[in-house]
């Protein structure tokens, strides 16, 4: 059996594979996103950041910006750096805002159409990536809340199928 092609991580391909692959092995979020943030960066020449709503929805939270400096901190001559910025919020596929996926830049401009392709890109694959989270996360909460309703429960509990009576 011919092994399978292994896309160049610096590509593009590559490197959205590689955050597919961050996904469906189950890596925390924070790894995930910063992975992403690298992608989009090192395909760009811009410096990405995701930023999440937190459970409340009333604040953004910061999750992933590698290549960002902290905003609150200077440099050593002690001045900020302006920076040219856009962000694309994401969504939720029952339409909630999850966050918003930002690129800065040290030129002031529009951003090229192949910018805007790798922030639309960047965008979907953070949705995608932060939807997965708060399911599997859900789904955690779910197992941990039945498991102690039935194990702690001093009545008898069985589970059969429906459809031959088989005990589960």
């Amino acid at each position: 059996m011919p092994a399978l092609d292994t896309p160049d991580p610096r590509t593009l391909l590559g490197g959205e594979r590689h955050v597919l692959e961050l996904i469906a092995t189950g890596a925390p979020l924070g790894s995930i996103l910063d992975a992403l943030c690298r992608v989009i960066d090192e395909q760009s020449g811009l410096r990405s950041s995701i930023v999440l709503l937190d459970a409340a929805g009333d604040r953004l939270v910061r999750a992933a910006s590698p290549h960002v400096p902290d905003p609150t901190k200077t440099d050593a001559a002690g001045e900020r750096h302006p920076l040219a910025a856009w962000s694309t919020p994401f969504y939720a596929s029952d339409g909630r805002t999850l966050g918003t996926f930002a690129v800065f830049s040290d030129n002031a401009g529009a951003p090229s159409p192949r910018n805007l392709e790798l922030v639309d890109r960047g965008t979907h694959l953070a949705s995608i990536a932060v939807e997965h989270d708060l399911i599997a996360r859900g789904l955690r909460e779910s197992e941990r809340r039945f498991s102690t309703a039935f194990y702690s429960s001093p009545g008898c509990f069985s589970i059969i199928r429906a459809s031959d009576t088989r005990f589960m």
